[in-house]
């Protein structure tokens, strides 16, 4: 699992700079880099608590797992990062997200 990372800079989402929280890293929290693996080889995963680009928000990245009433699907004005993840294509069938993200058109990706 690839997890992508963003902050929210004057209203715009920018790859995450956090040492702590890298832009992209492995599920334990590896920094790895957005050239280390094929685009075509991973799918965005999406689910109920996310929006359809896979996103959860959060006011930081330590509260993205904590519930809150009416999820975090949603960025809150007082929310400044947002989080989804990648899987390899094999591991995911699930089609709630837009054809848009699926395409894998991601900032940071050359």
């Amino acid at each position: 699992m690839i997890v992508e990372s963003q902050w929210r800079v004057n209203g715009i989402w920018v790859p995450s700079t956090d040492a702590n929280v890298p832009a992209f890293a492995d599920e334990t929290g590896k920094p790895i880099s957005s050239q280390g693996f094929d685009k075509g080889d991973v799918s965005l995963v999406c689910h109920k608590n996310t929006d359809n680009g896979g996103w959860t928000y959060g006011a930081s990245f330590s509260n993205l797992e904590a519930g809150r009433s009416g999820g975090r699907r949603h960025a809150r004005i007082l929310d400044r990062v947002r989080q989804r993840s990648w899987v390899p294509k094999y591991e995911t069938t699930d089609s709630s997200c837009s054809s848009a993200t699926r395409s894998f058109e991601l900032s940071g990706f050359e």
